[in-house]
């Protein structure tokens, strides 16, 4: 749907606005925007339907190669009316392989190596990343479009114009680093618990087909073809280390003036019929405060991409998966409990415009960071020093990807 009304936020003056858990010497920040004062229209702004544009895989090394390598297939069986669950999560954690364990900051390297690859050296950046305003993941579109409910989560955006081409990245945190640091066992073993179900109710082959073999008396054999998924496999290693990936290029806004997104994805698993499927788990059933704030992420997360179903596995708190059903993602907008989609995806429109002016007011290939303080309620912004120890910590793009794409003039 397209807005029917004008928007009524009111941009604030710029101030120094400097929180006090990030104060640095002679830092300006300047504020981008206010939640109290945001009031976005009620209708929901114009959103393309994502288009798939290309998959890559990720291997254990953290090399890219394209296609479905790394895919995993939804093994559907698991879902027919007779099927008994007794899914154990808690299988293999103390070998589980993260990727959290061994790479602290891996930025935007991933998606910054699917560009080199699918370009010859020198050939326009805009054109490889089909003229898009904003070249990101996925994730970072999640947490900002979450910002106006979750209101306790901060976040830091880095940002980079090259030419016509904004690259987002999210940088953690110092909370989200110290929260990092004081994960207990259970902390981890429930994260764990994700992957493990994955591993439960995926293959790593499609659908194959197998001959029949049939005898009768009044004939000697007669060939019959089926189609059969191999059996997930629950004894191996469980890794996070692989990955499969689907680029998707879409418009968020108003024709004529919409803001052009390209994002990877990180998808779950593909079912027989070849669409994304998101794989999730809860506690207990979709009840009570799930339709607030979790229901509102898998919306955002899963509407995004435009995966349509998202399969749940109802699992106890001792980390048993008893049942497992499959859960239509525009059910979630349906049932949604204090939160509005339209919201959330005029303030990920409002706030993409914001940024996408102060790149524009600075010189190709300048860093700025975003960053929004539960404290005061505010996204603030300001520049990267162009050397020194914060260029280095806050820097994503690599010298081989400028290189690459001969980067560095307007």
């Amino acid at each position: 749907m397209e807005h029917d009304g004008k928007r009524t936020m009111r941009p604030l003056p710029e101030t120094n606005v400097v929180p006090k858990r990030r104060r640095l010497e002679n830092e300006k920040m300047s504020t981008l925007m206010s939640l109290s004062e945001y009031f976005p229209p009620e209708s929901f702004p114009l959103y393309k339907f994502p288009s798939p544009i290309a998959e890559y895989s990720v291997t254990k090394e953290r090399n890219v190669v394209p296609g479905r390598a790394e895919a995993k297939y939804f093994y559907g069986k698991i879902l027919e009316k007779d099927a008994a669950f007794h899914f154990d999560l808690n299988k293999g954690f103390e070998i589980f392989e993260s990727k959290d364990d061994l790479l602290q900051d891996e930025r935007l390297d991933i998606l910054s190596k699917w560009l080199i690859s699918r370009a010859a050296p020198n050939v326009g950046l805009s054109e490889v990343c089909f003229h898009a305003d904003f070249v990101c993941y996925r994730g970072l579109l999640t947490r900002i479009a979450s910002t106006p409910y979750d209101v306790m989560e901060d976040w830091i955006v880095g940002a980079v114009r090259i030419g016509s081409t904004i690259f987002l990245c999210e940088f953690r945190t110092e909370e989200k680093k110290l929260r990092q640091e004081m994960l207990d066992r259970r902390d981890k073993l429930m994260c764990y618990w994700g992957f493990k179900f994955e591993q439960y109710v995926t293959t790593d082959s499609p659908l194959v087909r197998r001959k029949k073999a049939f005898f009768f008396f009044w004939k000697e054999k007669q060939l019959s073809w089926s189609l059969y998924l191999t059996t997930p496999v629950t004894d191996q290693v469980v890794s996070n280390m692989k990955e499969f990936d689907v680029v998707m290029r879409t418009t968020l806004g108003n024709k004529g003036g919409g803001i052009r997104l390209l994002f990877s994805a990180e998808t779950d698993c593909l079912d027989s019929e070849g669409h994304y499927l998101e794989l999730k788990t809860q506690a207990y059933g979709m009840v009570s405060n799930f339709w607030k704030l979790k229901a509102m992420k898998w919306w955002i997360q899963s509407f995004l991409a435009g995966v349509q179903q998202i399969v749940v596995g109802i699992r106890d708190n001792k980390g048993v998966v008893r049942s497992v059903k499959r859960v239509k993602v525009a059910e979630l907008c349906r049932r949604a409990v204090d939160w509005t989609p339209s919201r959330t995806f005029n303030f990920l429109l409002d706030v993409l415009t914001l940024i996408k002016s102060r790149m524009y007011e600075v010189h190709s290939l300048s860093y700025m960071l975003f960053e929004y303080n539960h404290a005061n309620g505010k996204i603030t912004f300001r520049h990267v020093p162009t050397e020194g120890d914060e260029f280095a910590q806050y820097r994503f793009l690599s010298d081989d990807f400028l290189k690459h794409f001969g980067a560095g003039a307007e």
